[in-house]
Formats: C-alpha cells, structure tokens, sequence
C-alpha cells in the first residue's frame, strides 16, 4: 500500500515535471514560467520530504526486523 501510494505520487511529480520543461523548451523570463517554476519545486520538495521522513523510515524499520 504505501510502495502504491508513493508510486502513483511520483507519477504526479513526473507529470508536472514533463509539463513544465515541455512548455518552457526555449527561455521564457515571464510571471507565468516563475508560477509554474513554483509548482514545480514544491512537487519536488514535497516529494523529497516525504520519502526522507516516510520511505526511509519504513526502510530502516524493515532493515531493523530482519537483522533481529
């Protein structure tokens, strides 16, 4: 359940990912590339913190049970 939940996350993540650097191929300094630039890291950070302080817990957690 949770590997799903991170799965279907990370394909939100890639989503915007790809949107972003599809739309901004070539240079573009407007407010709109600074919003969508915004979106885009906070998917990121988002996804970031959410692994170091949930993925890599439930890592150790299982590294923990089997090296009992």
């Amino acid at each position: 359940d949770l590997l799903n939940t991170f799965a279907k996350d990370m394909e939100t993540v890639s989503t915007v990912a790809f949107d972003f650097f599809k739309k901004y191929e070539h240079a573009d300094t407007s407010m709109e590339f600074a919003r969508d630039f915004g979106t885009l890291y906070a998917a990121l950070g988002n996804r970031i913190r959410k692994e170091e302080s949930i993925l890599y817990e439930e890592y150790n957690n299982i590294v923990n049970t089997v090296s009992a």
